[in-house]
C-alpha cells in the first residue's frame, strides 16, 4: 500500500515537472540519527503539495553523506536534480555552510536549486540569540525551564498544584511546559507562570514539608528564592511582552499557503510593532504593569545591581565613560532597550535570506505577467534563474 501511495506521488511529481527538496535530521527515541525527507510541488491549477518521503538513518551527519542519501533517494524516484527548483533546510553547517553545505553541493549541481533557510527553524534561532544575549532574559529562561521540570516531571507536585489552584479558584490556565522545540508557546509559558505565581509560591512551601532529599529540596529552594524577586517578575513580563509577537509570526510563518513575499512581508511588520513598542511612553506603562503586579503578588521592591569595577582593558584609551544607572528605573529601563534591539536585530539578521530575495522577485514578476503588466527590466533579470 505505501509503495502504491509513493509511486503515485511520483508520477504526480514528473508530471510537474519541477519540485523542492526539504529535508532536515533528528534523532528518534532509540537516539539513531535519521534524516526526514519531502518533496515540495505544485499542480499545473497551482495547488500546492508537501509529500513525505520517507526517514532514512544516518551513520553521520557529514555534508557529504547527507548529500549523498539525498541523491539516492531521488535516484530510485527517478528524478532528476536538473528540475529542482528549491531545497529547504535548517542552519547547520552541514547543510548551510557555504563551501561544502547541503545546499552548496546542490547549487553546484543545479544553479536554479535555490537554497532557503527553515523560516521556522530561522525565527527559533532569533529567539534563542536574543535569550542568550540579554543576562535578565537568560536567568528568566533558566528559572523557567527548573520550574516546568520540577512540576512535569513529578505526578505528586503536578497534581498538588491543580488541588492548590482549585482552592485558590485560579481560573486561568495550567502551567504550560517551556519546550526548547515548540516555537509558538514561549510567551504562553511566561504568562502562565506569571498567572500561578501565588499557587506556585505555596507548591514550593508544602513540597519542602513532605520531601527528604536534599538536592531536590537545594532545587526548590533555589526557584522559591528567585521567583520573589523583582528581577525575576520583570523579566518574565518582558519576555512574554517580546515572545507574543514572536510567537504570532512563528504560527503565521507554519502557514503551507503562505507566499515567499508574504512570509518577507510579516516578519517585516513584526519587526516595525517590535519598534514602536521601543519607546519611553511603551517603558513608562509598562514599568506601571509591572510594580502593579509587584504589589499584587507580594514581590521585592526593585533594586540597583551591585556596583562592578570596570574591566582595565576598557579603561584604555578612549573607551568612552563606563555609565552606571542612578536608579532602579534606570537599570531597568535600560535591558527593557537592549531587549528589543536584540530581538529585533536577531530577526533581520536570520530573514534575510538572498536566495529568499530571489524568491520574491519571482512570485512578483509572476503576478505581473498574470495581470499582463510590463515586466520590470530588474524582475526580468531575475528570470534566468528559473526555467
Amino acid at each position: 500500500m505505501a509503495l502504491r501511495v509513493l509511486r503515485d506521488i511520483v508520477n504526480d511529481i514528473k508530471g510537474s515537472d519541477i519540485y523542492s527538496i526539504m529535508a532536515d535530521e533528528t534523532a528518534d527515541v532509540s537516539n539513531t540519527e535519521q534524516l526526514v525527507l519531502c518533496l515540495r510541488w505544485v499542480t499545473d491549477e497551482l495547488t500546492v503539495h508537501e509529500d513525505f518521503i520517507g526517514m532514512h538513518p544516518l551513520n553521520n551527519t557529514s555534508a557529504d553523506h547527507i548529500t549523498s542519501i539525498i541523491k539516492d533517494v531521488l535516484l530510485r524516484l527517478n528524478l532528476h536534480i536538473k528540475n529542482a527548483r528549491g531545497q529547504c533546510y535548517d542552519g547547520a553547517t552541514a547543510m548551510s555552510g557555504t563551501k561544502s553545505g547541503v545546499a552548496t553541493r546542490f547549487k553546484a549541481l543545479n544553479k536554479k536549486c535555490l537554497y532557503t533557510h527553515c523560516y521556522g527553524h530561522a525565527l527559533n534561532l532569533a529567539v534563542c540569540d536574543s535569550v542568550k544575549s540579554v543576562g535578565c532574559l537568560k536567568e528568566v529562561f533558566e528559572t523557567a525551564f527548573e520550574i516546568c521540570k520540577l512540576i512535569k516531571k513529578s505526578p505528586k507536585r503536578d497534581s498538588k498544584l491543580d488541588e492548590i489552584r482549585k482552592e485558590t479558584k485560579n481560573e486561568h490556565g495550567g502551567i504550560r511546559t517551556l519546550c526548547p522545540t515548540r516555537w509558538t508557546v514561549r510567551g504562553q509559558s511566561l504568562n502562565s507562570l506569571l498567572q500561578n505565581f501565588k499557587e506556585l509560591m505555596q507548591l514550593w512551601s508544602w513540597s519542602l514539608d513532605h520531601i527528604q532529599d536534599t538536592e531536590m529540596k537545594a532545587r526548590i529552594n533555589g526557584v522559591k528564592s528567585v521567583m520573589p524577586t523583582f528581577k525575576f517578575l520583570f523579566g518574565a513580563s518582558l519576555g512574554a511582552m517580546i515572545l507574543r509577537q514572536t510567537d504570532n509570526l512563528s504560527r503565521t510563518l507554519q502557514d503551507p499557503k503562505l507566499s515567499a513575499a508574504e512570509g518577507q512581508s510579516v516578519a517585516k511588520d513584526v519587526v516595525k510593532t517590535l519598534r514602536k513598542d521601543r519607546r519611553d511612553e511603551s517603558f513608562e506603562f509598562f514599568w506601571e504593569q509591572v510594580l502593579q503586579r509587584k504589589e499584587t503578588l507580594g514581590v521585592e521592591d526593585p533594586k540597583l545591581p551591585r556596583k562592578r569595577k570596570r574591566p582595565a582593558r576598557l579603561e584604555e584609551g578612549n573607551a568612552g565613560t563606563h555609565h552606571f544607572p542612578s536608579t532602579p528605573k534606570d537599570h531597568y529601563r535600560c535591558i527593557f532597550f537592549e531587549a528589543f534591539d536584540v530581538v529585533t536585530t536577531c530577526i533581520q539578521s536570520r530573514f534575510e535570506q538572498p536566495d529568499y530575495q530571489k524568491y520574491t522577485m519571482l512570485q512578483e514578476t509572476t503576478a505581473e505577467c498574470c495581470q499582463g503588466l510590463s515586466i520590470p527590466e530588474a524582475a526580468g533579470r531575475s528570470l534566468s534563474v528559473v526555467r
